[in-house]
């Protein structure tokens, strides 16, 4: 997913998506390094934030040929499954 789509430009669909997607596990793990619980929560809640930008993406694919249809419920699953593991670490 690090290209472009076809006809779309640099900037677009496929580069929104992986850049939100990289941003959930790059805010966890900056999170971690941080050493008051108050920082560490507020990246945990951009982590979370980019996971369901990530669905957003994912769900308005403008590329025809990838049938995410298909995959939705498994990356909808995934998402939902961070989301409650993130909830969890920001209010235990």
């Amino acid at each position: 997913m690090t290209g472009h789509a076809q006809g779309t430009p640099q900037g677009s669909w496929s580069d929104q998506t992986y850049r939100s997607a990289t941003s959930v596990s790059a805010n966890i793990a900056e999170g971690v390094g941080r050493m008051q619980r108050s920082q560490v929560i507020q990246f945990l809640r951009v982590a979370r934030g980019s996971a369901f930008e990530t669905i957003s993406h994912l769900s308005l694919s403008p590329i025809a040929e990838l049938d995410l249809a298909a995959l939705r419920k498994s990356y909808v699953a995934l998402i939902e499954a961070i989301d409650t593991s993130l909830a969890r670490l920001i209010d235990p």
